[in-house]
């Protein structure tokens, strides 16, 4: 996770150029998940938080997956979930995302609820990228449409793009490579290739939060 409310999220990840994920050695602070749960960070007073979580819980059908979590993320801070697998660590994300309502607690975005928020407003503040995207839907756009989809909090389903949504096309795809492939069939993409392309998308959002 990374985010700022001055600039981009992708600002906190030089490595994101080159359409790399982060890594431990990244990291501002790594949270460790184990059974739902993770230490919280003292150290992040809420009222400078741009992302808060208090209590949160999250189920999976009758299965508590995420239990109790509560913390605190900085603007700028780059935040690494680290666990096993069945730690929770994609639900928490999803929840964080909205793609999950929380079965108790909730998230706060610069204060406010993150239920508050209308969807469209809220995507343009947080970014999600899913563990395993699926361009099989996309087979027949081009890699520049699939990453204008990103621009979809701003223009909405029937809006056409603005040159500043253009411009923010043109950015995702140079940070991740793709401009040579901006042409290229998006379902024809190798499996590193369609990473990259949904990465490209997350950045063209230009949210203040990125969550991967």
């Amino acid at each position: 996770m990374a985010g700022s409310p001055a600039t981009p999220a992708a600002a906190a990840w030089p490595a994101l150029r080159e359409g790399a994920l982060p890594d431990e050695s990244d990291s501002d602070r790594l949270l460790r998940m184990n059974g739902g749960t993770a230490e919280r960070n003292e150290s992040t007073p809420v009222a400078a938080a741009v992302l808060h979580c208090e209590g949160l819980s999250v189920r999976l059908g009758r299965k508590t997956v995420v239990e109790g979590f509560s913390e605190v993320f900085a603007p700028g801070e780059l935040a690494l979930l680290v666990g096993p697998n069945g730690a929770g660590k994609t639900t928490l994300l999803r929840a964080l995302a909205r793609a999950l309502a929380p079965a108790a607690g909730r998230v706060l975005l610069g204060g406010a609820a993150a239920s508050s928020i209308p969807r469209a407003a809220y995507a343009r503040r947080v970014a999600y990228l899913p563990q395993s995207p699926d361009a099989r839907s996309l087979a027949g756009l081009s890699v520049r449409a699939a990453v204008a989809a990103g621009r979809l909090p701003y223009t909405g389903f029937f809006g056409a793009l603005s040159r500043r949504d253009e411009e923010a096309v043109d950015r995702a795809l140079a940070a991740t490579g793709l401009e040579r492939l901006a042409a290229a069939d998006a379902g024809s993409l190798s499996g590193g290739e369609t990473r990259k392309m949904f990465l490209a998308a997350a950045l063209a959002q230009e949210a203040d939060v990125l969550l991967l």
